[in-house]
């Protein structure tokens, strides 16, 4: 007969508790997308403001008498705020899912010391669980946070299928949100590039996938986009600021075909590491997003997807992450309830994120 787990067992104290809550968020900063992609800024509260110092204008003239004639030129000063919100959720988990997630634990932890600290591997199981749908939480947020998403029978542009999962969209607005608020970077702004296949009347002429969009048509894009930059955006670059494209996998696939096409070294490197090795247009990273995928596919209206190929431009330092500390997080807490016989864990954190300087991006869309 097959062995069983407790899942009372699992069961933890207020002390393991937080241990358990400071492992989950390193395995979320170390393991996802935020501390790699977003600059983290701890301690912020409500209202915390984010200060712009803009450009004092031309300074130094000449000077024919015994003072100096004061200048007219002033120093703009503009500011956003951080609005974190309280986020969380409550998992739970009967026995039968705690022996299939043990299994599938076994054999993802093999060669992996990820998670040694903690002492039972049955808790690390649930651990993993809980650290994987917060890493999905926080990329979805980060991008596709929208406090007015909605199907489009709602008004929005989610299929009506997932009207279940708007309450997971609309805790806060997300960088895409953002800025498709800012009128620079809209259609037609100084910092927009325009991705014409967007604008097909049905699937088929959005060039969906990366085989569908012409040979070179993401260079293409990626091109434009570099060339659109601010020169404030350049100059801090040159003073070594990294500056990176996310990108929809479609147009990232189809610049990795087209570099194949043009380099065999290219696809000889490949070859030897097994794997795509990072994608660079002029020493620029590019990073295929395909957690966007997932979202922007559910923006379907059963003819068209909304905007199914995006690009942005910027730095992490522009797209941050704000939050109280890095171990709000200690909130986890796990306990049995006996009457439904299910193992619950619950987490809670306070988080925004914020698009910053307008003319540290350029939006492809």
């Amino acid at each position: 007969m097959a062995s069983k787990i407790d899942v009372s067992g699992l069961t933890i104290n207020e002390e393991e508790a937080k241990d358990l809550g400071k492992a989950i968020f390193e395995a979320v900063l170390t393991t996802g997308e935020i501390e790699k992609y977003h600059e983290v800024h701890t301690g912020i509260e409500y209202d915390t403001q984010i200060a712009f110092i803009g450009t004092l204008g031309l300074v130094g003239k000449s000077i024919s008498g015994c003072g100096v004639e004061g200048s007219s030129n002033t120093l703009p000063l503009t500011e956003k705020f951080w609005r974190p919100k309280r986020i969380g959720d409550r998992l739970e988990h009967c026995e039968a899912d705690i022996n299939n997630l043990f299994k599938l634990f076994k054999k993802k932890r093999a060669g992996s010391d990820f998670f040694n600290q903690v002492d039972s591997e049955e808790l690390g199981v649930v651990m993993m669980r809980v650290a994987d749908a917060i890493i999905q939480m926080f990329d979805r947020l980060a991008w596709f946070g929208d406090s007015a998403a909605d199907t489009i029978s709602g008004g929005g542009v989610y299929d009506n299928a997932y009207s279940s999962e708007m309450p997971y969209y609309t805790p806060l607005d997300g960088i895409w949100k953002q800025v498709f608020a800012e009128t620079t970077l809209q259609e037609g702004g100084k910092y927009h590039v325009n991705i014409d296949v967007n604008e097909g009347g049905d699937y088929n002429a959005q060039n969906l996938g990366p085989d569908d969009l012409a040979d070179g048509y993401a260079r293409g894009i990626y091109k434009s986009m570099l060339n659109k930059r601010d020169a404030r955006f350049k100059q801090a670059v040159n003073k070594g600021v990294e500056q990176v494209i996310h990108s929809t996998s479609a147009l990232a696939e189809n610049y990795v075909n087209w570099l194949e096409d043009q380099s065999l070294a290219f696809t000889l490197e490949r070859a030897e590491d097994g794997k795509v090795t990072e994608i660079k247009y002029r020493n620029t990273t590019i990073i295929p997003r395909y957690d966007w995928d997932e979202h922007i596919a559910k923006q379907d209206d059963g003819s068209v997807i909304n905007f199914p190929h995006r690009a942005l431009l910027t730095t992490k330092e522009n797209i941050p992450m704000g939050t109280p500390s890095q171990e709000s997080l200690s909130e986890v807490k796990s306990f049995y309830a006996e009457y439904e016989e299910v193992n619950v864990m619950k987490f809670a954190d306070l988080f925004d994120f914020k698009f910053l300087e307008d003319y540290m991006a350029v939006a492809a869309y």
